[in-house]
């Protein structure tokens, strides 16, 4: 369940990234052939199983996920992405932490607080 929870968070980031989500396209017999497609995904033969049944997986959070925004209980919406065929720990380290964490400090310059005269 939290891994789901981590996919729709990195849709979200990844719509923000990527630009539009385009999850209507994957309403069909083979959505998994569909994505590959819209993406430019292949696999090889020994890992094509196992990327779509993340992506089935991840197809099953997106459903419920924006059933449950329908009711009111999200505040977004989550969709597929070029992301949908990573699980949440090949998502992590892949791209949360290059995105978000931070190794080195900040290259930052503090003012001094301005006083009232």
């Amino acid at each position: 369940a939290s891994m789901f929870k981590f996919v729709a968070l990195a849709a979200l980031v990844a719509l923000a990234a990527a630009g539009p989500v385009k999850e209507a396209r994957f309403v069909g017999r083979d959505q998994f052939a569909e994505f590959k497609a819209e993406f430019g995904k292949t696999y090889a033969a020994e890992e094509e199983a196992k990327r779509a049944a993340i992506f089935a997986d991840n197809l099953a959070f997106i459903a419920k996920h924006n059933a449950r925004y329908e009711q009111g209980l999200e505040t977004y919406t989550v969709g597929v992405n070029q992301f949908a065929d990573m699980s949440n720990e090949e998502w992590r380290a892949t791209r949360q932490l290059s995105a978000f964490k931070r190794d080195a400090p900040r290259d930052e310059l503090r003012l001094p607080e301005a006083q009232a005269d």
